[in-house]
């Protein structure tokens, strides 16, 4: 006598949450409105969720927290080594138990690294997601942030961005310095830049640069930006358009290296309206951390 092994029934929502062709912001929204715990798993990243909040947020082109923190000086590796995380203390309690790190400059540290990548991974083709049930963060959980709060901050990153220098394939771009940088002083220039033009060799990008400094990527893809729109960094040609890239007017002196200029549209982050909701965080510690983030960012 054979046994017939009826499929497992799954339920008539999830497979339209996870259906290829949509951004991974599209699916993790989704699971979020279902108020989902787990990891989702994509080739352009992974998100943690907890009952629909975002826990956490990783991409293999972001500098990770642990390196932040090493590359910033906050931590030395020893201190990595002997504060290893375990299933009973993941790192996070680690950091907070040995005194090493305070609360709000961990917190601060984590909103910066998920929001590096939220940057680059939301935004992108999902490609082929597994949802991992009941999954946690190996390095556990600090502050929870809502889903559509997080992709409004990206959204308003990428206007920043193009409102700096309207150039987006130059973040993917190799860094090549203008003919004149050199004959240029650094007087001005923010200390990210100068980190910038020392290893801008030709063949790095932004992200490979970010990764080389111990720096956030969308700090360094700022500067770069900036740098372009001071005539320091060439601009390429648009891969997909015209050879020429038309330049946008300015002003003598290159707004796009004024700190005030940045600085004010950066603290925008988090107020008014974006393409996916409302940007104000129903949480006003979640809004401040965004707030004093993206201040810092401007000034790096």
């Amino acid at each position: 006598m054979s046994l017939q092994v009826r499929p497992a029934l799954v339920p008539r929502r999830r497979p339209s949450a996870l259906a290829p062709g949509r951004t991974l912001g599209d699916v993790v929204e989704a699971l979020a409105a279902e108020h989902r715990t787990g990891a989702v798993q994509s080739t352009t990243g992974v998100v943690h969720l907890a009952e629909g909040e975002v826990l956490q947020v990783q991409s293999a082109a972001a500098p990770d927290l642990p390196t932040l923190l090493v590359r910033s000086g906050r931590l030395t590796e020893q201190d990595l080594l002997e504060l290893s995380g375990t299933p009973r203390e993941p790192l996070f309690e680690a950091l907070l138990s040995s005194g090493r790190i305070g609360r709000g400059v961990l917190e601060l540290c984590h909103l910066s690294a998920m929001s590096d990548a939220a940057f680059l991974a939301l935004p992108q083709d999902s490609g082929p997601v597994r949802f991992q049930q009941g999954a946690h963060p190996q390095l556990g959980a600090i502050r929870p942030i809502d889903v559509r709060t997080l992709r409004a901050a990206v959204a308003q990153r990428r206007a920043l961005l193009d409102r700096i220098w309207p150039c987006p394939w130059l973040d993917t771009a190799p860094v090549r310095l203008s003919a004149n940088t050199e004959a240029r002083t650094d007087t001005g220039w923010s200390r990210g830049q100068r980190a910038v033009v020392r290893v801008a060799d030709g063949r790095r990008t932004p992200l490979v640069i970010a990764r080389l400094l111990g720096r956030p990527a969308f700090a360094t893809l700022l500067d770069v930006r900036r740098l372009a729109a001071a005539g320091l960094v060439e601009t390429p040609p648009d891969r997909a358009g015209p050879a020429v890239v038309a330049a946008p007017v300015r002003s003598p002196v290159p707004a796009a290296l004024a700190a005030p200029t940045a600085l004010s549209a950066e603290l925008s982050l988090g107020a008014g309206e974006s393409a996916h909701g409302p940007a104000v965080p129903a949480d006003p510690e979640v809004a401040l951390l965004i707030r004093l983030r993206a201040a810092l960012e401007a000034r790096l």
